[in-house]
């Protein structure tokens, strides 16, 4: 009989691991570790898939140690680690094994064979199968039982309910994630099958399924999205993620928080994911387009910088002029106002920011005072639909107007000043906003437009300017390390609704006071350039 705990004791594990299980109990994380990712651990870890290095010793699947370092991945692994930090302990309690089921479960009868088994697996593209008798699950096959049997030459014309687990190991569907996941981990096993309280089978859980809602990053929210294409179904992902990113903003500033670079691409991909499924439906409705096109983010989004979102910059390129666009454009926005997308004070949303490619240049002429803020509007434009060519060609054409209007370009990324006055002492009070993250980016920004530095992420172009040397290397290092606390500072602030900020709300002020130092050190550079 094919087992995914062959030759495997539960007792004897439960045995070599009883300390480990009582805290994990209590707390546990996770760590991804990809082939060749190396990380720094402090905690007693157990290796429940794949193999690590701790210095001159190797641990596999089922073995664990007490770790004070760097440990690297010989193959891809999924780590458990007790003593998790207590701001995900919250995490942890939201989470329970029902939430998580986001499909029906593939079942099967106990005389249905193997290799037909094999085929509905495939057919809906899972890695588990549950055999029911009289509507009650009593087996399940795996992927890895699969292997198994191929390997050992079974015969795939026998009935599956010969080789299928039994007995079967279940979770009710209420059962905490936590729970779930310490079973799995005592089993040896990759899958829970499901039931309620009458032990009615009710799906299937996965230890990838628990990963991805456990990790201090919403990875899960991508997973969400393949299955949904009601606007409904679109707003409850928006709000869960908007729940989640507010949650999370109250811990970005604490020790061990994740990047807030990383957090915030995602965040700007998933609803990037979100618009473009809007986009594609809408685009079904109507007639075809007269001429090429694109649609571009711009603004937080298009630089990678959402986390909280508070309004939707956008617009649309095109090689013709036509009210075709306008329409689509309307009817764009009014889906996304309905799932929950803010909408943009200033109006700049592609209802009312249509371009035609050969007038951009001219179209920013015609904003008047408004003229940097457009072109800096189109420069940080990103495609998420239709031709990236047009969209790049607009952003050209911000870089054109920028190198003519240099002078005017830097006077006006320096309108926000870092709050420091005399000998580098912090203001009272601030505008978070404007005067800590926008007196940086700001600046990177009419530096990327004028020497037309193509990146989209703000990380990216400090980078690239170092290396066209417009900026000095050692510049460069400090700005970039100042962007992640400025970032952390921004979303933090914005999480807890707060605008503004006084000295006394500040939480590190010294951490705060250098990168401002090095923000002040930037407005001096473009200052002598004026």
């Amino acid at each position: 009989m094919a087992s995914e705990k062959e030759a495997v004791n539960p007792l004897e594990i439960i045995k070599r691991f009883t300390s480990f299980l009582e805290v994990a109990r209590r707390c546990l994380s996770i760590l991804y570790l990809y082939h060749g990712e190396e990380k720094v651990v402090v905690g007693r870890i157990y290796v429940y898939r794949g193999l690590v290095q701790i210095g001159d010793r190797y641990l596999e699947s089922g073995e664990y140690a007490y770790v004070s370092g760097p440990i690297r991945a010989i193959e891809e692994t999924i780590l458990l680690i007790d003593e998790c930090a207590e701001s995900r302990r919250d995490v942890y309690a939201d989470c329970a094994i029902y939430d998580i089921l986001s499909r029906p479960p593939v079942v099967v009868e106990p005389n249905t064979s193997i290799r037909d088994t094999v085929k509905v697996m495939w057919e809906n593209g899972v890695s588990s199968a549950v055999v029911i008798d009289g509507g009650r699950p009593v087996g399940i096959l795996t992927d890895v039982d699969i292997k198994n049997l191929v390997a050992n030459g079974v015969d795939l014309s026998r009935p599956v309910g010969e080789v299928a687990i039994k007995p079967l190991i279940l979770s009710e569907k209420w059962e905490s994630c936590m729970d779930a996941l310490v079973k799995m981990a005592i089993n040896n096993i990759k899958h829970l099958v499901v039931v309620d309280a009458a032990g009615n089978l009710v799906g299937v859980v996965t230890v990838r399924d628990i990963a991805y809602r456990l990790l201090p990053v919403p990875i899960h929210f991508l997973k969400d999205l393949k299955n949904i294409h009601q606007i409904e179904e679109f707003k409850k992902v928006k709000e869960n993620i908007d729940i989640w990113a507010r949650r999370s903003s109250a811990k970005i500033l604490e020790p061990g928080a994740p990047s807030p670079i990383h957090l915030t691409k995602l965040i700007t991909v998933i609803n990037d994911i979100i618009m473009s499924r809007v986009i594609e439906d809408v685009m079904r409705k109507l007639e075809p387009p007269p001429c090429e096109f694109a649609i571009a983010v711009s603004g937080s989004q298009g630089v990678y910088e959402q986390f909280v979102v508070t309004d939707m910059d956008n617009f649309i390129v095109t090689t013709c002029e036509d009210e075709y666009f306008a329409k689509l454009g309307k009817e764009v926005v009014e889906q996304l106002l309905k799932i929950g997308f803010p909408p943009c004070k200033e109006g700049y949303t592609m209802d009312k920011l249509v371009l035609h490619l050969p007038k951009v240049g001219e179209f920013i002429e015609s904003a008047g005072e408004k003229d940097v803020i457009l072109a800096s509007l189109i420069f940080d434009g990103r495609p998420i639909y239709g031709s990236k060519r047009l969209v790049e060609l607009a952003r050209e054409a911000a870089c054109r107007w920028a190198k003519y209007n240099r002078m005017r370009v830097l006077s006006s990324a320096l309108r926000y000043k870092p709050p420091l006055g005399v000998f580098d002492r912090l203001e009272k009070r601030f505008k978070v906003k404007e005067h800590t993250l926008g007196a940086l980016t700001l600046p990177i920004k009419a530096l990327s437009m004028i020497h037309c530095i193509t990146k989209h992420t703000i990380y990216e172009r400090i980078s690239e300017l170092a290396r066209l040397s417009v900026i000095s290397q050692t510049l460069a290092e400090e700005l970039k390390a100042s962007y992640e606390i400025l970032l952390r500072l921004a979303i933090w602030a914005k999480g807890q609704g707060m605008t503004e900020i006084s000295i006394d709300e500040v939480p590190n002020i010294s951490m705060l006071k250098t990168a401002l130092r090095h923000v002040k050190t930037l407005h001096e550079f473009l200052e002598r350039g004026l």
